[in-house]
């Protein structure tokens, strides 16, 4: 049996070689001081071990750019960028916080910051209007939390056909079509 603080994590049996191995994600980020318990057998006799301190670290997350476009008369009437903020593997869970969404304008002068999205489901939408950000470098800030470590992304906004970048993926669709 291991224990967390006298927290019970799990009971396994012994392996052939005499060895038991737990595997949980129930661990909160930090130090855990683990504890295993062996109840003895016929043979063998009840045993404790001292407790070994295991550290568990955030895990990353990487952060993808969703474009949604709606275009009426073959122009982009409204957009929204989606931001999408996912557990790198091994990392599991629901990564919570706020994202910013940020533009590089083509002087490169100056960032400019678009707005701040709340994360909800591991998402975050902001409206923008189509012309400031089509063909612009956006950048997206993720800060963490305490399951998760801060990730950014950048990606180029394109009207029609996704941009060269695994990050982005454009939706369009297309309220008027002209027969």
């Amino acid at each position: 049996t291991f224990t967390d603080g006298g927290t019970t994590l799990g009971t396994v049996a012994l392996d052939g070689s005499g060895k038991a191995t737990l595997t949980t994600a129930s661990f909160a980020v930090g130090s855990q001081p683990i504890v295993a318990t062996y109840s003895g057998s016929a043979d063998f006799l009840a045993a404790t071990s001292g407790a070994t301190t295991v550290a568990i670290a955030r895990a990353g997350a990487q952060v993808i750019l969703v474009t949604q476009a709606v275009n009426k008369h073959r122009k982009v009437v409204s957009l929204s960028l989606k931001a999408v903020v996912e557990p790198v593997a091994p990392g599991a869970g629901v990564p919570t916080g706020a994202v910013i969404f940020e533009m590089m304008p083509k002087k490169m002068k100056k960032v400019k910051v678009l707005g701040t999205a709340p994360l909800s489901g591991g998402s975050a939408t902001l409206a923008v209007k189509p012309n400031a950000v089509l063909k612009k470098s956006i950048t997206i800030l993720y800060g963490g939390d305490t399951a998760f470590l801060p990730s950014t992304s950048t990606a180029v906004v394109s009207k029609g056909k996704a941009a060269a970048s695994v990050l982005l993926v454009t939706h369009a669709r297309t309220l008027w079509r002209r027969r």
